[in-house]
């Protein structure tokens, strides 16, 4: 599924609280670059989404936005994010690695909680506020950038 940059000529730079959460047919997404926020729980329980991509705007993983997507297996995490919040991808438990890019400065609790198979995380070794149980229940190596 592709959301649309515009509709009816306005631009789409967000998306609502719990826009999607549990549609289970949705296995694909793609976000355009006009968007800059994406609501709480916004694909909560999303069992069969696999695939994702970001905009290159967005500056927030928000509360809950991947929680339960047990499918997903694979996110690129744009530039442009400064915040992983909390839960943001609790129990996401098919993706094998994530690159937390530069940007972030902040992982909420729970952020990573419960990923059975995170085997790999590349993070920035400077400048990033990790909540005491961001990466509960993980086993995971946690690969600090130089």
């Amino acid at each position: 599924m592709n959301i649309p940059s515009q509709i009816e000529n306005l631009p789409v730079k967000e998306m609502g609280f719990s826009a999607f959460e549990r549609c289970k047919s949705l296995t694909e997404i793609s976000i355009p670059n006009s968007v800059i926020e994406i609501g709480v729980c916004t694909f909560a329980d999303c069992v069969s989404l696999k695939n994702i991509s970001l905009s290159e705007s967005l500056k927030e993983i928000n509360i809950g936005t991947f929680l339960g997507c047990t499918s997903l297996t694979n996110i690129k995490i744009p530039n442009s994010v400064t915040e992983i919040d909390l839960s943001a991808f609790e129990e996401c438990s098919s993706l094998k690695s994530i690159d937390i890019p530069d940007s972030v400065t902040y992982i909420g609790d729970y952020a990573f909680y419960r990923y059975r198979a995170l085997t790999s995380i590349t993070m920035p070794s400077s400048n990033i506020k990790i909540s005491p149980d961001a990466f509960l229940n993980c086993n995971v190596s946690i690969n600090l950038a130089k």
